[in-house]
């Protein structure tokens, strides 16, 4: 769930393209900074500014919520599929590092973590049953026998998070040396709308 992380200290610009139905359509948002880097090497020093293109590519945004709507859907009914009512063949989980242990590996599965939260309880049930071998009788003596079954009991999204990492969703950064006036915001976008990004 990595993304890039850069200041827009103008704050975000849109970029509008007509569809063939000639509506307009949003294509990206994003914004330009400058960053100056600097080199030591062999008792010199190298100087020099580049230009981030930084890009909010609607398209691949959606793209990215929608993967993310589905993992989440995913990962919630796997939480609740992990404890199935008792029955024949229905295998129980026992433990609570057994229950989080699984919780944890569907959660990291589905590349979720810290988007999912879920709540569980234990379970008893307890029974009396005739000590050793043999038909019950009244003289017998009985002892209770308790097993517990963990259960999920309910998945929630972790909103803050949930909203933090949709505002990640769909960035694209690109650097250049060239200056504003030959290659702008708005004429980036429509040159790498097509390349690779550097995060």
């Amino acid at each position: 769930m990595s993304h890039c992380e850069y200041p827009c200290p103008q704050g975000l610009q849109a970029l509008h393209v007509k569809t063939d139905e000639g509506e307009e359509k949003l294509l990206a948002q994003g914004c330009t900074f400058e960053r100056t880097l600097q080199v030591d090497e062999h008792g010199t020093s190298q100087v020099w500014t580049e230009r981030i293109h930084l890009v909010r590519m609607e398209s691949l945004r959606q793209r990215q919520l929608a993967g993310l709507q589905a993992r989440l859907q995913q990962a919630t009914a796997h939480l609740l599929a992990l404890t199935p009512p008792p029955g024949r063949g229905q295998r129980q989980i026992q433990t609570e590092a057994a229950l989080i242990a699984a919780a944890t590996a569907i959660l990291k599965r589905h590349d979720v973590e810290g988007l999912l939260t879920y709540t569980f309880e234990p379970q008893e049930k307890r029974q009396l049953k005739y000590v050793g071998r043999g038909r019950g009788s009244a003289s017998r003596p009985q002892q209770e026998q308790v097993t517990v079954r963990y259960q999920v009991t309910a998945v929630h999204r972790v909103e803050d998070a949930l909203n933090a990492h949709q505002q990640s969703l769909g960035w694209r950064a690109y650097v250049t040396n060239a200056p504003a006036a030959h290659l702008t915001w708005e004429q980036a976008v429509l040159a790498y709308r097509s390349a690779s990004p550097i995060c």
